[in-house]
């Protein structure tokens, strides 16, 4: 993993408006940047542009989290988390990262990331788990892995139904299983319809991006 020093520990703060948008190819070369990143990173865009992303990598972050970053937007799903970026002067800055993948044809051709300015407290848990991290040591209850939608169902109706066997009323089990999945069918529908809000913003940023 690159290791980028020297560090200062001393962190740069940013306007709560800003957005620090990228994008990059496969490999992980910043294609694109806006002022806002350059900005804070203390870079300029025509210094980020062709250079591998980990040229901001900070070495407080795990090599963990990057590893369970591309695991996750390779595989065609967006990933989320607060990330620590070093500075051009050693400095640093926290984001709350928002990472997606970008297709055209079906097939994935870039990376786009959207980065917001996190609450303090969002960094002072960051800091907390990623020093246990870097030890060797991630507690349980710190673990923002969330599994999907469908296996979280899966599981409710799991436990419905063994909880009403095992009060002996099994016979109950199959009207309210279809109600659950009748119940289920509506949530998706509505995540369907926030999921294509949210390609419509996805693609907005990155037609910005792309203009810049």
């Amino acid at each position: 993993m690159r290791i980028n020093e020297p560090v200062s520990q001393k962190e740069r703060g940013y306007p709560d408006h800003y957005h620090l948008i990228t994008t990059t190819d496969l490999r992980g070369k910043i294609t694109a940047a806006n002022e806002e990143f350059a900005e804070v990173a203390g870079y300029t865009v025509d210094e980020l542009v062709g250079q591998p992303h980990n040229l901001i990598r900070h070495p407080d972050m795990p090599p963990g989290a990057f590893k369970n970053l591309w695991q996750t937007i390779k595989s065609g799903e967006s990933w989320r988390g607060m990330v620590k970026n070093r500075c051009k002067n050693g400095d640093h800055y926290w984001v709350d990262a928002f990472v997606t993948p970008i297709r055209k044809d079906g097939e994935i051709v870039e990376f786009q990331s959207v980065r917001t300015r996190p609450r303090p407290d969002q960094i002072a848990r960051a800091e907390k788990l990623y020093a246990a991290w870097n030890r060797g040591k991630v507690p349980r209850r710190y673990l923002a892995i969330s599994p999907p939608f469908s296996l979280k169902i899966g599981c409710l109706y799991g436990l419905l139904a063994f909880a009403l066997a095992w009060f002996g009323l099994s016979e109950l089990t199959l009207p309210m299983m279809r109600s659950a999945r009748a119940v289920s069918a509506r949530m998706h529908a509505n995540v369907g319809k926030l999921h294509g809000r949210k390609q419509r913003t996805v693609e907005w940023v990155a037609n910005s991006v792309a203009s810049i």
